[in-house]
C-alpha cells in the first residue's frame, strides 16, 4: 500500500485561520479532497474546536472567500460548517428573512462556496430549497451511528454524504452496511480524541455552540487515565488501519481547527503516505495530560488490537483482552495500578490517599514521568506540605523540562515558601516557554507586588490582562492595577 489514494480515499483538513496552511496544502493537492472552515460566528454559531481569538469576524467573509478561491485553483473543495447543535429556532422558522440566508447566498453566489456541513434536518431542508446547488453533508454532531439514521437523513434531504458518529469508527461492518444500502459518500474523523461513549457529549456540543469553543468543564482526558486500555475502543484510527476501510470510506477527516499549521501538515503526510504507521496522531494534547503508561503518551497502538476491537461486543468486564494487551505490549508491571489508583484518588480530591498510592508506586522503582510528580506535587500542596510539593515539582521539571505549567506551579510554591528569587526565576522560565499565557505574568506580578516593586508588578498585571484571562481573574487583576495606580 503506497498512499491513501490506493485505498480509494482522500483527506479533508481543518482550516485553522492561518492562510499559510492554504499555500502548504497545494503541495498535497492530490491527497486532499477538501478543507472545512468555520462559519462567521456573528451569523451562525460554531461548534467543536476552539476558534482563535485573533479572528477579525467583521472581515472574516472576505477571508473565507479568499480561502475558497485559492483552494479551488488547486482543485480542493471548501466545506462551510453549519453544525452547531444549539441555535435560535427562528433561523429555521423564519429562514426566508434570516441573516443566515443572506450570508449563505453571498458565500455561494459571490465567493463560490460549493459545500456545507450541517447538523439539523429542518435547516438543511430550508437551505436546500433555497440553494439547490449547495452540496450538503451531515455532520458528526448529528450522531448518525446506524443505517436507520442514515436513511432518515437520505429520505428527508438531498444529501451527498455523512460524517459518521465516532461510535462507528471501529465498527467496520456497520459502516460497510451503511455504504452498501445508501450509496452515500462516507467520512469519519480519524484523529478524533473523543470518548466513544462520552456521557458529556451533548453538553459539550451545546457549550461549544454557546461559547464558541470546545471547553466543556468536563475532564474527558482524565477518564482514560483511569482505564488507559479503553483507548483501543476509542475513535482514533492510526494510519496503518485505514486499509480495513478500503471500498467503504471515501473521506478521512482530520480535526485540528485550533492547532498549528506544521502539525496539520504533519498529519496530512502521515495519513496520506505513511500507511504502515501504528503511531497515534498527536492532535493538541495538553501538557501532562497523559501519564507514561497511557497509549497516547507512548503514541503507539498494538498492531493486533484493531481486528479484535472492530468485532468486539463491549463486554469489557468479562473479556479483559484490551487490559491484558495494554500491560504486555507496553511492558508494564502490575505495580502500575498503584499509579492509576493515585490518579483516581486525586481526581476525587482525596489527596492524602492519592499521596499514599503514588508513593507506593514510586517505591517500586519502576518508570516515572513528569505527570506523576506534577500530580504528586499538587497533592502535597493541597495538604499544605510545601517542602514536599517543591521536591516533587523539581523532580517533574527534571523529567519534563519543557512544560511551562511546571515552572508556573513551582514559582507559586517558591513564593509560598518565601524564596522570591527562586520564584522569579521559575516564572521567567515559564514566560519564556509560554509567552502568551496570562497566569505566568499574573503570578510574577503578585511576587513583584509583595516585594513592593510597583512598576514591575504593574507591567506584569497589564501584560496578564492583555492575554484575556478568565473573567473572575480579570476582575482581580484589574483591581491590582487600579490599586497600584491609586485609582
Amino acid at each position: 500500500m503506497k498512499t491513501i489514494l490506493d485505498l480509494g480515499m482522500k483527506l479533508r483538513v481543518a482550516y485553522n485561520h492561518d492562510r499559510e496552511l492554504i499555500g502548504r496544502l497545494k503541495e498535497y493537492r492530490e491527497y486532499v479532497d477538501s478543507v472545512y472552515i468555520a462559519s462567521n460566528i456573528k451569523i451562525f454559531p460554531t461548534s467543536g474546536a476552539l476558534v482563535k481569538e485573533a479572528v477579525d469576524w467583521d472581515r472574516y467573509d472576505e477571508e473565507a472567500g479568499c480561502v475558497i478561491r485559492e483552494l479551488k485553483k488547486s482543485g480542493i473543495k471548501t466545506y462551510l460548517l453549519l453544525n452547531a447543535t444549539n441555535f435560535d429556532p427562528e433561523i429555521v422558522r423564519g429562514y426566508e428573512r434570516s441573516e443566515l440566508r443572506k450570508y449563505l447566498r453571498k458565500m455561494v453566489k459571490e465567493y463560490g462556496l460549493e459545500k456545507a456541513v450541517i447538523f439539523s434536518i429542518p435547516l438543511a431542508q430550508r437551505i436546500k430549497e433555497d440553494l439547490p446547488e449547495l452540496g450538503l453533508e451531515v455532520s458528526i454532531t448529528a450522531g448518525v451511528d446506524s443505517l436507520e439514521k442514515a436513511r432518515y437523513w437520505q429520505d428527508a434531504v438531498d444529501i451527498e454524504g455523512i460524517c459518521l458518529h465516532h461510535r462507528l469508527n471501529k465498527k467496520v461492518d456497520k459502516i460497510k452496511l451503511i455504504k452498501e444500502r445508501t450509496g452515500l459518500r462516507l467520512a469519519v474523523i480519524a484523529n478524533d480524541q473523543c470518548l466513544v461513549e462520552c456521557p458529556n457529549e451533548l453538553c459539550h456540543d451545546n457549550f461549544a455552540t454557546y461559547i464558541g469553543h470546545s471547553i466543556s468543564v468536563y475532564d474527558c482526558f482524565f477518564m482514560t487515565v483511569l482505564k488507559p486500555w479503553d483507548v483501543f475502543h476509542q475513535a482514533k484510527i492510526v494510519p496503518a488501519n485505514l486499509k480495513h476501510y478500503k471500498g467503504i470510506l471515501d473521506i478521512v477527516k482530520l480535526e485540528g481547527r485550533s492547532i498549528d499549521t506544521s502539525k496539520i501538515i504533519s498529519q496530512v503526510i502521515n495519513y496520506s503516505t505513511n500507511l504502515n504507521s501504528y503511531e497515534y496522531p498527536d492532535n493538541a494534547y495538553r501538557p501532562l495530560a497523559y501519564p507514561f503508561y497511557h497509549p497516547y503518551s507512548i503514541k503507539q497502538e498494538p498492531a493486533s488490537v484493531f481486528e479484535m476491537v472492530s468485532k468486539c461486543k463491549n463486554d469489557c468486564d468479562n473479556c479483559g483482552y484490551c487490559e491484558k494487551i495494554w500491560l504486555e505490549y507496553y511492558g508494564l508491571t502490575k505495580d502500575v495500578y498503584y499509579c492509576i489508583d493515585g490518579y483516581r484518588k486525586f481526581h476525587k480530591k482525596r489527596y492524602k490517599e492519592a499521596i499514599e498510592s503514588f508513593e507506593k508506586y514510586l517505591s517500586s522503582r519502576n518508570k516515572t514521568d513528569g505527570s506523576l510528580y506534577y500530580h504528586l506535587g499538587l497533592c502535597y500542596r493541597y495538604v499544605n506540605d510545601v517542602e514536599k510539593a517543591i521536591f516533587a515539582l523539581e523532580k517533574a521539571v527534571q523529567l519534563n523540562i519543557s512544560e511551562w505549567i511546571l515552572y508556573n506551579f513551582l514559582g507559586s510554591l517558591y513564593r509560598d515558601k518565601g524564596d522570591f528569587p527562586a520564584a522569579e526565576k521559575s516564572l521567567l522560565e515559564a514566560i519564556r516557554l509560554q509567552p502568551d499565557e496570562w497566569s505566568n505574568y499574573n503570578v510574577l506580578g503578585n511576587i513583584y507586588s509583595f516585594l513592593h516593586q510597583r512598576e514591575e508588578a504593574l507591567k506584569m498585571y497589564e501584560k496578564a490582562l492583555s492575554f484575556n484571562p478568565e473573567a473572575g481573574y480579570a476582575g482581580r487583576i484589574l483591581e491590582n492595577i487600579n490599586r497600584i495606580k491609586g485609582t
